[in-house]
């Protein structure tokens, strides 16, 4: 069964969903700007507000 939408997803898969679109985000951050001083953090939030993901340093 395929996810219509991304709350249907999340609903399905929770919180490792959730993580591997931090880790996706933050790889395609550091690759686009690549740049040895800077670090970076990507946090997937939900509509309350609430951390459901996250990485980086």
């Amino acid at each position: 069964a395929q996810a219509n939408t991304v709350l249907e997803a999340y609903e399905r898969h929770g919180a490792l969903l959730a993580q591997a679109v931090a880790e996706q985000a933050l790889a395609a951050v550091e690759a686009r700007f690549a740049h040895p001083e800077m670090r970076y953090d990507v946090l997937v939030v939900d509509r309350d507000g609430t951390i459901v993901g996250e990485a980086g340093t």
